[in-house]
């Protein structure tokens, strides 16, 4: 990856020469350096850049078109990779919103719609979050069916938002669906399994009822060891949910 970003480097210095600093070829230019520094771990300069690349198609009434699209979707995974999904949300609702002006609904949008209801549900905008996801699964199921993966992995994030939102009841009712529809797909031990576990586990700690958030995340750390590799990205998860579980009122209930 760092001869790539060498070359990439070396090949926007070039445009520039060639087009100048504000050309659009310039913008695509830093787009894709700025894309190889993100892989590589260096999510700020990547940011940076896709700023640089957005303000010149701006400049040059390109700000709605497919590039600027493309865009704003890298800016805002960059911002997540920096930990300001509040910065990463407004990019993703450009993203959306424009999306949906060029290309109409599309397993694409309802991918994007996702990753932005998440966002929003994790920034304390959870009311906002649960109508865009329920359409994103929606709109997922119409074009991928109703037993894909993207499909399964919405049904745990409208059950989270729900959450999020307050409502607990339904929350439980999407968590008990979306965890029954992964067995009969996908079976037992696929990771999305420990994923409705850690959500049931953070469902049982808002309901005070610790010893079953326990036994979710106990189920969720027994599968997620079974995976090796493939769980590790889901372990901090599992240290935050021990640490709520730890700090509750009713956790210390339990324990006197």
């Amino acid at each position: 990856m760092a001869t790539t970003v060498t070359t990439l480097r070396a090949a926007l210095d070039e445009r520039i020469a060639i087009s100048g600093p504000n050309d659009v070829e310039t913008a695509y230019a830093k787009n894709a350096l700025a894309m190889a520094l993100l892989e590589s771990g260096q999510p700020k300069e990547a940011d940076a850049l896709f700023g640089e690349a957005l303000a010149t198609l701006q400049a040059l009434g390109r700000q709605d078109t497919g590039p600027a699209l493309t865009m704003l979707s890298n800016q805002g995974v960059a911002a997540m990779h920096l930990g300001d999904p509040a910065r990463a949300a407004p990019l993703f609702e450009r993203a959306v919103t424009l999306r949906r002006q060029l290309y109409g609904r599309s397993a694409a949008l309802a991918a994007l719609q996702h990753n932005l209801g998440r966002i929003l549900a994790k920034t304390g905008r959870a009311a906002e979050a649960l109508p865009l996801l329920v359409d994103a699964r929606a709109m997922a199921a119409e074009f991928s069916g109703a037993a894909s993966p993207m499909v399964l992995t919405m049904n745990l994030s409208v059950a989270d938002a729900g959450l999020a939102a307050g409502d607990l009841d339904g929350a439980e009712r999407e968590l008990d669906a979306a965890q029954a529809a992964i067995r009969a797909a996908l079976g037992d031990t696929h990771v999305l399994n420990a994923r409705a576990e850690q959500v049931r586990a953070r469902l049982r700690i808002a309901q005070d009822r610790p010893r079953e958030a326990a036994t979710a995340i106990d189920a969720a750390q027994r599968l997620l060891d079974a995976l090796g590799d493939a769980g590790k990205p889901y372990l901090p998860e599992q240290a935050a949910l021990r640490s709520a579980l730890s700090g509750h009122p009713a956790a210390a209930r339990a324990q006197r």
